[in-house]
């Protein structure tokens, strides 16, 4: 019976760890928006799960363990690794001192509590049961083989269908996708079951690893040992590689190359001369640089995205020469880079560097937290544990280099902030330790002390199903609103509700405010913006609501358009409007708000120009609107932040 419930508990984590990239796998900023399942058949076959599912789920699997295990495990070198995870719990402290995004904060800390939570059940199981990792292991390689075939697939046509029906249904709906839209398809870039091809490199840079190391064990059951793991290790290594060039990251690419570096010194270092170290070097320098020009061609890319990372690094700085003690916050790099961004800047949540994130955001404590977690597989690999290291060779020195890739890459992009990812890498240094289990001890030699507390800690989990109501909520009213057959007062007592249940969420009250404005409901846009103000001060885009809500009265509007461009300088219908101003002072309030509403679009910045694009998406006015743009399509309008000429233009 005990060995039937182990069994069932073990086939259950490796469940989870296997589900993991395929069903949590979006980023903590996106936990802002909706996307609750609302049918048996989406919970079951879609990808994007919930957040509080899966801390409910590793806090079950928790209880459980304890229940079966009520020992709590000795002190084992291998217990660093859950510890580590709290790092971030710690140390992140110092990012709600100063934030305005509480609901950014909130599900911040909901992430990385569910990692050290599934970390800790991992380890105290593995504890208690030797199997359980080396199932895993079979399971994130399974993972990791899916993942890359499907990499493949999207490459060699998949993703040119997705193009064609996303064309197609935006052509039935009268809709236009956007440049930024059809430049990202046309980059081919594959991105498995994920939204962003960076996200889908991250996992196949911690996952593929295992798939290697695995058909490589694979081999030696083989007739021919050494025949079978050229065959299957070199066709595994080949899949991964290419999954890797076709997600078409860079950073990605530069982070395989490191991390086999380390795992290289790691196996035969003590073997190697000089000369072949520093032939080693050559070989990862170079092969890096093949591999990066092979995925430019591949993706159709351009290297104007290395400018818009230190453009981010470059904000991160200045936000921590601004608050050097503990940071703006959680979750206000996004509204301070848009106050301090060049007219060459885009939108971004994240630096897209672990680093750069924790030290503007979190002050010193954040840049603390950052180094113990990208150091710790240097610190392995130098000797840290050494008596308590698998006594497989390969196989902690791939689990080195997989943690060193990933960690390489977080340095360029927000991977501790998609789920799976940074899950996996939670507990993936649990490999690296001897894997041996503990008898259980006498219940009266037993210290209840650090059951209690992993209880404490597994129950905490279910702490984020508190939000459920609020999310269902939220989840109805986003359906209603875009519900074509739903009255405005189904769809505003909805959006009340969800504003009511969700009071630190700016999404509810931003389109109750928005739907409100549509139907000139001025009662009921103020009631939204007196939310959205208390729980988005630092946003612009409240300010440039301000502005439309305000309409018509001039002390109010000014007042609004000034806050709009101190927290976004570059905003174009902030300068759109201050140019409508200056050339036509004539122009009645009426088309200038109709004007102000065009979709904009920024498409090319020189030194001396700034090329914005007007979309005139309301056909019936077209022609007169853009006759009263004329003036402003004649010449540019001179900014004065960088002393550069606008140069606006229509959109066909």
């Amino acid at each position: 019976m005990r060995k039937s419930a182990e069994t069932t508990l073990r086939i259950l984590w490796c469940i989870l760890i296997f589900a993991l990239p395929f069903r949590w796998n979006f980023a903590v900023a996106s936990m802002e928006q909706p996307f609750l399942p609302e049918s048996t058949w989406e919970w079951v076959f879609t990808n994007l799960q919930p957040h509080f599912s899966l801390s409910l789920i590793a806090g079950v699997l928790f209880l459980l363990t304890l229940a079966l295990y009520p020992t709590a495990p000795k002190k084992h070198a291998s217990l660093w690794v859950p510890l580590l995870t709290f790092s971030p719990l710690l140390f992140g402290l110092a990012g709600l001192v100063h934030t305005t995004e509480c609901t950014y904060a909130q599900n911040w800390y909901y992430h990385f509590y569910t990692i050290a939570c599934t970390a800790t059940g991992l380890w105290w199981t593995s504890r208690h049961d030797e199997k359980l990792l080396p199932w895993a292991f079979h399971a994130i390689a399974i993972g990791a083989l899916i993942s890359a075939i499907e990499g493949w697939t999207q490459h060699f046509g998949g993703l040119q269908r997705e193009f064609e029906e996303q064309l197609a249904f935006m052509k039935e709906t009268g809709q236009q996708l956007s440049e930024q839209m059809i430049a990202k398809f046309q980059q081919t870039r594959a991105r498995g079951c994920y939204g962003d091809p960076n996200a889908y490199a991250a996992q196949l840079l911690v996952s593929c690893p295992f798939l290697i190391l695995d058909a490589l064990r694979l081999a030696k059951r083989c007739n021919t040992p050494k025949t079978a793991a050229w065959l299957l290790g070199g066709a595994t290594a080949i899949l991964a590689a290419g999954a890797l060039i076709f997600s078409g990251s860079r950073g990605a690419v530069l982070g395989a190359m490191a991390g086999l570096f380390l795992a290289m010194v790691f196996q035969y270092g003590r073997r190697l001369s000089k000369t072949w170290k520093c032939a080693l070097i050559a070989a990862c320098v170079l092969g890096a640089i093949g591999m990066v020009l092979m995925l430019n061609k591949f993706s159709q890319r351009k290297m104007e995205t290395v400018t818009i990372r230190m453009e981010y690094y470059t904000t991160a700085c200045k936000i921590y020469q601004q608050y050097p003690i503990f940071g703006a916050g959680l979750g206000e790099f996004f509204p301070w880079h848009l106050r301090l961004r060049p007219w060459e800047g885009d939108e971004a949540r994240d630096p897209h560097s672990l680093f750069f994130a924790q030290l503007s955001q979190c002050g010193i404590p954040g840049a603390l937290d950052a180094f113990l977690r990208l150091v710790a597989p240097l610190l392995l690999a130098l000797g840290l544990f050494r008596k308590s290291r698998v006594k497989a060779p390969l196989q902690a020195a791939t689990i080195l280099g997989a943690w060193c890739a990933w960690n390489a890459h977080a340095l360029t992009q927000f991977n501790d902030q998609i789920v799976s990812t940074a899950t996996m890498v939670g507990f993936l240094g649990l490999f690296f330790f001897e894997n041996e289990a503990e008898q259980t001890a006498p219940a009266s030699t037993r210290n209840y002390t650090p059951v209690i507390l992993a209880v404490l800690l597994a129950l905490g989990c279910f702490w984020e199903l508190h939000t459920i109501p609020a999310v269902n909520a939220l989840q109805t009213a986003d359906t209603a609103r875009t519900d074509r057959y739903a009255s405005y007062s189904t769809k505003k007592s909805l959006l009340q509700e969800a504003c009511r249940r969700n009071s630190q969420n700016p999404y509810a009250p931003r389109m109750l405010l928005d739907i409100a404005l549509s139907h000139d409901d001025r009662a009921t846009a103020e009631e939204a913006y007196t939310l959205l103000l208390k729980v988005a001060p630092h946003r612009s885009s409240t300010y440039l609501r301000h502005w439309r809500l305000d309409f018509g009265n001039p002390e109010a509007e000014q007042k609004a358009l000034a806050d709009l461009s101190a927290w976004n300088p570059t905003d174009m219908t902030w300068w759109l409007l201050k140019a409508l101003d200056e050339r036509c002072p004539n122009l009645p309030s009426v088309v200038r708000k109709r004007l102000a509403s065009y979709p904009l679009e920024k498409h090319e910045v020189t030194d001396q120009e700034i090329h914005i694009g007007i979309a005139l998406n309301n056909t019936f006015f077209a022609l007169q609107d853009e006759a009263y743009l004329a003036p402003l399509l004649k010449e540019g309008y001179p900014e004065t932040l960088s002393h550069r000429n606008i140069v606006f233009g229509i959109d066909k």
